[in-house]
């Protein structure tokens, strides 16, 4: 139950009086969902006159994604599973009053707790990571290495990494590469690589990287960018970050600031 670990987690937060109003929507929404078979989806509450352009255009995402279900009448229950998951996130930051300035809840992150535990866990994977990704040749098999790391993170078989990396005429990686390649549905590391050596040969790029998780696998993001600055295939990095708390562990401005 995400809202019962949520508010497991923020306890100490909602239940002081500052946060009475905030606690009061998040247990609305908490009762919504345990009727969830019989209650209606329903249209984000309507933004205030001065919204900013951003707020304004995800609000009309959301009604346009939310339209087809509430115009079939559709519960939490029977809309499409995808759909009411990410509402429901969208719908606990509502109740916690994230974007309302005159709120004790505005800005208010409820799954800071779980985020900083990820990231208090990961000095040993990330130590083992590290070190390996500073010895990485700058050619386009180490911006496949450092990729790799970046998306499987500590998932990667160390174990077969080769002794010697200090010969790069040698294509010593390959087994690694062909490891962090078994499990996927679909590889463009070679369209990648290729992009990649254009972009040095012209003096580096601008690349942008869409971070998922916060913890470490954002360690892991952080050092595939120092990786293709330090190799020469950027000269500026882009991270392309959550605009406000999703999914628990999704990664937010400050968690990358932190």
């Amino acid at each position: 139950d995400i809202l019962q670990r949520t508010y497991e987690d923020c306890e100490s937060d909602l239940t002081s009086p500052e946060f009475e109003n905030e606690l009061k929507s998040f247990q609305d929404l908490r009762s919504e969902l345990q009727n969830a078979a019989t209650t209606k989806l329903t249209y984000l509450p309507d933004l205030p006159a001065d919204a900013s352009a951003e707020r304004q255009r995800e609000y009309a995402e959301w009604k346009e994604m939310l339209s087809p279900f509430i115009d079939n009448d559709d519960t939490w229950l029977s809309a499409p599973w995808l759909v009411t998951e990410f509402y429901v996130y969208r719908r606990v930051m509502q109740a916690l009053g994230y974007w309302d300035e005159s709120s004790k809840g505005y800005k208010y992150d409820p799954f800071i707790k779980a985020k900083r535990d990820g990231l208090k866990s990961s000095p040993g994977s990330a130590e083992a990571m590290l070190e390996k990704i500073f010895t990485l040749p700058k050619t386009k098999e180490g911006v496949a290495l450092a990729s790799a790391f970046a998306l499987w993170g500590n998932k990667m078989d160390l174990s077969i990494w080769p002794a010697d990396v200090s010969n790069q005429d040698i294509d010593v990686f390959s087994g690694v590469l062909a490891s962090a390649s078994e499990n996927l549905l679909h590889d463009d590391t070679l369209m990648l690589e290729e992009h990649c050596e254009k972009l040095r040969a012209t003096g580096g790029g601008n690349v942008d990287i869409i971070v998922d998780n916060a913890g470490f696998e954002l360690v892991t993001d952080l050092a595939l960018a120092h990786h293709l600055v330090e190799s020469g295939v950027a000269k500026c990095i882009t991270f392309q970050l959550k605009s406000h708390p999703t999914f628990v562990s999704d990664a937010l401005e400050k968690d990358l600031l932190e």
